[in-house]
């Protein structure tokens, strides 16, 4: 028997059901506290008959329910009688849940029929209830509801559940539940089986409602919303070299089980954000990722968006932050799309003000005052990784922790990945709280980050995979993911293929070097015999070319295509390719044919080991620049006034002693839409992240801070103080 039909035979049969009608209860009178005590007299099919379980109709579930509702108008189960008020009126696109809502009757009427004074039972029957109203509510609240968001596992338990009930209930088994409390206990777990199916019910239901959101963003103000297109986990950043991955199988197994456990615990006391802390190359978005990817595959159960930052994306500007979330939220969230549609149709610039103003009005209150529609829904999860490298990071995070403590964020898990800056550690606190959880990737076992690490380098090089020089390879590794991917790519490069004795010697190489060198100058030195491959056998003008090409790239806050690195380089596109292709392991092509690396770590080490070179780099950029802008009148115009008024002095006076990585950035802004190809293809402004993480080394950490030199005083702040004036 299929379970529809099975159902059709539980619903309430119209006629023996009107004879139980009594007159209406006071207010606040218990479920069932108008229903005929049981008594010996009384024999099964008595109660079968009084419950409409003892014939079948196959008339139209509506009459049906109608009847059931006669007979339960008055009396105190809220829930069911609401659910079937929202039935009676609800398409036929329900049908399968009316039929099966008449197995939930007969229940009720079980539990009324019984009248035990087992506290537990009573419990468990209220909770039923509470879920009939839930559900109820979901249905009523929900413009509309697809047929198959009512046909699942859940039905399956119905069917099963209520089969045996009515079985038993043909046996005159319910006669002993109030007596024997075997019996009991029995009732309460299949009352249990079939609450839990309900309340998978109505999460199901609840969560398709929320995910109708297409005609909302189909308005025109959402459309105008600023994105960033790299923001999402599984953008599309770079075809043709390295892109953010799952980690591999079998890796990484406690934190990533942790985090989705939090995730999806729906207690209340749960903290709403899990910081993941960490230097560079520990795995930080991989991690991130692979969270992603595993909430994306239980869609039906649980909502998630993601914004991943990377300093050399678009999704490392201030602008974009908020905007981009809103979106995702909005397309996740029907309830929160509606507040948020009210919002824009009112203050259609939102996406050009501050970030404390777009936090509150397209972030904050669109969700805080639409939280009641969510209730008892599995929160959404936010995932936002690196946002240290997002330019506003510091700012956000402070703005969302204030708005977590004030609870107007509830319904949300928020996991947040990053370095573990002093800003950041100073806003997260020390120690878990009731707001926050910590995970250090510091602090994680070494043995089981090492082994983590083998089985990377056994899935990525399965033909060593128990070879002596493999497990060496992992040793020097000392912990860091990005040592071992990058190990990876020079031993088995994109595009080069080596014989398997040769992978042998790269690996053997790899280890004999790193052997020598402490751990803290481990990428260092990986880095150095990298870019020594690039020098050698060159003469001092083919060095000076190449070395000219790889600062310039590094001495941008934005990646730039290889016509534009030539032209400023003053070389061809030829010997761009070369050098990249040398660097392979840590440099890349991405789309829009931009020159990438593959982790910022890289950028950190260029940096600190060329710090006699950076102002003479910065110098001659900033005035290739300025030659640039003298082809267009308006350009050039727009680049004196920003050099004077921001830095005091005129493009044609810069030299090596007043050039900086902001006047880079401020210099070129201008020429942002002559530097990319027509295609509409936005790069910020990206300044660099804070010196202090940057990287183990304490190389870089100098580096970073001097190459970013202190702002001219004509400079006007980024921070909050300079927003609001």
């Amino acid at each position: 028997m299929s379970s529809s039909s099975f159902f059709q035979r539980l619903r309430i049969v119209k006629g023996r059901s009107d004879t139980t009608i009594t007159p209406p209860k006071a207010v606040g009178s218990s479920p069932g506290a108008d229903r005929k005590e049981p008594g010996p007299h009384r024999h099964p099919s008595d109660i079968l008959a009084e419950t409409g379980l003892d014939s079948y109709n196959a008339d139209d579930p509506g009459l049906e329910i109608e009847a059931a509702i006669k007979r339960y108008a008055s009396t105190g189960w809220e829930g069911l009688k609401l659910l079937l008020r929202v039935l009676k009126e609800s398409s036929d696109g329900l049908t399968p849940l009316k039929a099966a809502i008449g197995g939930a009757v007969a229940l009720i009427d079980i539990f009324e029929t019984t009248k035990s004074n087992s506290a537990d039972i009573a419990q468990v029957a209220q909770h039923i209830d509470r879920l009939m109203l839930i559900l109820a509510s979901r249905l009523r609240d929900g413009e509309r509801i697809e047929s198959t968001v009512v046909i699942g596992h859940y039905e399956v338990v119905l069917s099963e559940q209520l089969k045996e009930a009515c079985i038993k209930l043909r046996r005159g088994w319910f006669k002993r539940v109030i007596e024997s409390t075997q019996d009991r206990n029995e009732l309460i777990a299949m009352s249990s089986k079939i609450a839990d199916a309900m309340q998978e019910l109505q999460l199901k239901i609840g969560l398709s409602v929320e995910k109708v959101t297409g005609q909302i963003l189909e308005e025109v103000v959402f459309q105008n919303l600023a994105r960033a297109e790299a923001a999402a986990y599984s953008a599309a950043i770079s075809p043709n070299g390295f892109s953010r991955r799952n980690c591999t199988l079998g890796t990484r197994v406690e934190i990533i089980d942790d985090i989705l456990a939090w995730a999806l615990n729906q207690d209340d006391l749960t903290a709403p954000v899990y910081w993941v802390s960490g230097l560079a190359g520990q795995g930080k978005t991989t991690i991130a990722y692979t969270i992603c990817d595993h909430l994306k595959s239980r869609a039906d159960e649980v909502s998630t968006i993601s914004f991943f930052c990377s300093s050399q994306l678009d999704s490392a500007g201030e602008k974009l932050l908020v905007s981009t979330l809103a979106f995702e939220l909005a397309e996740s969230s029907a309830s929160y799309a509606s507040k948020l549609l009210s919002v824009l149709r009112t203050e259609r610039n939102l996406s050009h003000q501050r970030l404390d103003i777009q936090m509150r009005r397209l972030f904050v209150e669109p969700w805080a005052s639409s939280s009641n529609r969510r209730k008892d829904l599995r929160p959404t999860v936010i995932v936002l990784d690196a946002i240290d490298e997002n330019e506003a990071g510091i700012e956000f995070t402070d703005l969302l922790l204030s708005a977590i403590r004030k609870g107007e964020l509830s319904g949300l898990r928020i996991l947040i990945t990053s370095r573990p800056s002093p800003e950041l550690s100073a806003l997260f606190g020390r120690t878990d709280g009731p707001d926050v959880r910590r995970r250090n990737l510091n602090h994680v076992s070494g043995g089981a980050v090492h082994q983590d690490i083998i089985t990377y380098l056994r899935t990525e090089l399965p033909e060593h995979a128990d070879r002596r020089e493999l497990h060496e390879l992992a040793d020097v590794s000392a912990g860091l993911f990005i040592y071992a991917a990058t190990a990876r790519r020079i031993v088995r490069p994109k595009g080069i293929r080596r014989t398997s004795d040769e992978e042998v010697v790269k690996m053997r190489q790899l280890t004999t070097r790193a052997s020598s060198v402490s751990t803290p100058g481990l990428l260092d030195d990986l880095y150095k015999g990298i870019l020594d491959k690039l020098f050698t056998g060159l003469d001092v003008e083919e060095q000076a070319r190449r070395r000219r090409i790889l600062l310039i790239v590094m001495c941008h806050s934005r990646p730039l295509t290889i016509p534009r690195l030539s032209e400023l380089a003053e070389v061809t596109d030829e010997l761009v390719q070369i050098v990249i292709e040398v660097l392979y392991p840590v440099l890349y092509i991405g789309e829009l044919n931009l020159v990438l690396w593959h982790h910022a770590s890289f950028r950190d080490y260029i940096l600190a080991t060329h710090t006699s070179a950076l102002c003479t780099t910065w110098a001659i950029i900033s005035r290739s620049y300025w030659t640039l802008s003298q082809k267009d009148t308006d350009l050039a115009t727009e680049v004196e006034v920003l050099t004077t008024l921001f830095f005091g002095l005129h493009p044609s006076e810069i030299t090596e002693s007043n050039a900086s990585q902001k006047l880079v950035d401020a210099i070129a802004l201008p020429l942002l839409p002559q530097m990319l190809p027509n295609d509409g293809y936005v790069v910020p402004i990206i300044p660099n992240p804070p010196s202090e993480y940057a990287h183990s080394s304490t190389s870089h950490k100098r580096a970073r801070a001097e190459s970013i030199g202190k702002r001219p005083k004509s400079m006007p702040g980024k921070g909050k103080a300079h927003r609001k004036k």
